[in-house]
């Protein structure tokens, strides 16, 4: 189910001056049902991280003026893409139950038994609070820093942030 998947994707102009990269498929369908589908991409021998984003029916990723720049990709082009799902995402299904710790929380819970311990012990009301909020950044430097954040506030015993 969360299989890599390899296309030929257009970048194109969108409204506002923004750059796409079309993705052919709904990644529900392919990776099962998230809030926000997170992942790896990969053109040529680059890799960045991104999300998957639609309107009208058709889905994307954002292409920031950085990772054009890196990858030397211009509007109006195709590219081979390999597009990964990065494990954990949000956890998140649209109807808002979090399912799986996101990788960050995850590795920073490792090595805060105490903190673990509390997580696991909260309602799911609580634990998915967390998990949400973590799991809810776009950057994985956030998602890191959000993480570290709520390994201090388990281990003190809040259940909320």
């Amino acid at each position: 189910m969360n299989e890599p998947e390899e296309f030929d994707a257009e970048i194109v102009a969108a409204e506002g001056g923004k750059v796409r990269l079309v993705v052919p498929f709904n990644p529900s369908d392919k990776w099962g049902k998230q809030a926000r589908h997170r992942v790896t991409c990969r053109i040529g021998k680059q890799e960045f991280e991104g999300s998957i984003g639609s309107r009208g029916g058709v889905f994307f990723i954002p292409l920031n003026k950085e990772v054009r720049a890196q990858l030397g990709l211009e509007v109006d082009t195709k590219v081979r893409v390999v597009l990964r799902p990065q494990g954990g995402g949000d956890g998140a299904v649209e109807s808002g139950v979090a399912s799986e710790l996101p990788v960050e929380l995850e590795r920073a819970l490792s090595s805060a038994p105490k903190a673990r311990a509390f997580l696991d012990s909260l309602s799911s009301f609580y634990r998915n609070e967390y998990i949400k909020w973590v799991g809810s950044a776009k950057k994985s430097e956030t998602r890191s820093s959000r993480a570290a954040a709520a390994v201090e506030l388990l281990a003190a015993g809040k259940k909320q942030r």
